[in-house]
């Protein structure tokens, strides 16, 4: 075809020039008239008034919500490593500061041991955080490939994320 059209490596065969055949012919008018019309029609029509108008979603805010906080409920359930993860962990500090400071005192050093309970739940969601990352960022992905079909907004996917965390927290 390249060659016919002298666009190839060898010249064209052929002394027809194909570019000069198209723009002579009656659908290469056509097709510049239809364009003109359309051009036409989009100037005749009225400036959106709002320039949001075009970011609504195609369902309601709740059934958004309902179905990425579903999917995002599965994803969890499906990977019972996680939530044994964040179950062993949160059991294991907790049981660790419960035990360690069990039945204190009101001396200088037994106060000295409750701030650092409290120094230990002030630490917890970091652990938290560290275990919930890789998941969010798989499910960030999701979104990202998800997100020009405009099947629910950036605020209904991060409050998907945070319900499913909650069987978990």
């Amino acid at each position: 075809m390249l060659e016919a059209i002298g666009a190839g490596s060898r010249e064209r065969i052929g002394p027809t020039d194909w570019a000069e055949l198209w723009r002579q012919s009656e659908n290469f008018a056509r097709v510049k008239r239809e364009i003109a019309e359309i051009k036409e029609d989009v100037t005749r029509q009225p400036a959106m008034r709002d320039p949001n108008e075009n970011k609504k979603y195609a369902t309601p805010f709740i059934h958004q919500l309902r179905v990425v906080s579903r999917r995002a409920l599965a994803a969890s359930w499906r990977q019972p490593e996680y939530g044994f993860t964040r179950l062993f962990n949160h059991g294991v500090i907790a049981l660790a500061t419960s035990l360690t400071f069990l039945q204190l005192g009101n001396s200088a050093q037994e106060i000295q041991y409750r701030v650092f309970a409290i120094f230990m739940a002030i630490m917890i969601p970091l652990a938290i955080v560290s275990e919930v990352e890789p998941m969010f960022i798989h499910a960030r992905m999701t979104f990202i490939r998800e997100s020009s079909s405009r099947m629910y907004s950036e605020f209904v996917f991060a409050l998907g994320q945070v319900i499913a965390e909650i069987p978990y927290s």
